[in-house]
């Protein structure tokens, strides 16, 4: 299926940068940034829920897993990342693992959570 549906659009709070993920029914989505003075548009894989620094510089994304990689279980199976796209020049950094993200109301700190390393319980020696 061709058809992707629009979620989770942001718009920054100078109304010059428009974020949104498009997501197929099934299989993989993107993330479209748009820059109107720059002129624009940066695309990033698996790319979803945006958000929009106060400044509109930068915009971070959460990475979804691949679709063919989702019935995966086990230490088999790949974390989500982020992506973070630098809106005037269009470079993206890419990380992996990361939970969840927020930029700081400056816009100067971007912070992201690591998953919990899951402890196993070893037998004394």
């Amino acid at each position: 299926m061709k058809f992707r549906a629009i979620q989770a659009p942001a718009l920054s709070e100078d109304g010059t940068v428009v974020a949104y993920a498009l997501q197929p029914d099934r299989g993989d989505g993107e993330a479209v940034i748009h820059s109107l003075p720059a002129g624009k548009t940066v695309r990033v894989a698996r790319g979803g829920q945006p958000a929009i620094s106060r400044n509109s510089r930068w915009v971070a994304l959460q990475v979804k897993i691949a679709f063919a990689d989702s019935e995966r279980t086990g230490k088999d199976r790949p974390k989500p990342g982020m992506a973070l796209v630098d809106v005037a020049s269009g470079a993206i950094r890419n990380m992996e693992n990361v939970e969840r993200f927020a930029f700081s109301d400056d816009s100067n700190w971007l912070a992201w959570l690591l998953p919990r390393r899951t402890r196993r319980s070893r037998a004394p020696p």
